[in-house]
């Protein structure tokens, strides 16, 4: 006889939440709408809710699959398969307990929290890199306006006028939802010179 130990399988209790191991009538999916499709459904058994969270888990969703791995371990964990339900009895719990339809659900709100927690940092991304570059056009305008610019024969006003398209450019692109590049330059602590020298492309190494 196979040696018995802990493991989170259905109790003895569980078990007996069944007559014959045969799950009774599911509610209604219009009877669940006050919670998660994918929580434990009124009228439930915990047995059925175990082998339920188990198949939601599944990388490939398949009751069979699933079946034949929970009868090898409810053997190994008790020794005999005299209570452990029929193949016919899980598809019955799976039609009853709207296993397709809760887990399409799951999926579903998954999908929404990946795109969800996506934009969020998008956003968080986007903020940043729109602070950059406006505190860049800023520096930019500040330094045109300035006594420096007039006399520094070394930058042409064409190059601060390409800077400031490249800008605006990018400004565009990012409120359109396009990606941009990051900017990882702090512009704000950048010297006059350290600016010019970006503007002309004499910071490149």
């Amino acid at each position: 006889m196979p040696r018995k130990k802990n493991s989170p399988g259905p109790t003895s209790t569980e078990q007996a939440d069944q007559i014959n191991n045969q799950p009774a009538p599911g509610p209604t999916i219009e009877e669940t709408a006050s919670k998660e499709l994918w929580d434990r459904l009124e009228k439930e058994p915990g047995m059925w809710y175990v082998y339920f969270e188990r198949y939601r888990r599944m990388r490939n969703r398949d009751l069979n699959v699933l079946y034949e791995k929970e009868k090898q371990r409810y053997l190994y964990n008790r020794g005999t398969l005299q209570e452990f339900p029929a193949l016919s009895g899980w598809k019955t719990a799976a039609r009853n307990y709207h296993w397709k339809e809760r887990v399409a659900a799951f999926d579903e709100w998954r999908i929404n929290q990946d795109r969800k927690a996506e934009q969020e940092l998008r956003f968080e991304a986007a903020t940043k890199t729109s602070k950059l570059l406006t505190t860049f056009q800023t520096k930019l305008l500040e330094y045109v306006n300035s006594e420096q610019f007039l006399i520094n024969d070394g930058v042409k006003f064409s190059d601060i006028i390409k800077a400031i398209q490249m800008v605006s450019e990018q400004l565009r692109i990012q409120h359109e939802g396009l990606p941009v590049q990051v900017m990882k330059m702090q512009f704000g602590s950048l010297s006059d010179q350290e600016l010019l020298d970006y503007i002309t492309g004499n910071n490149e190494e």
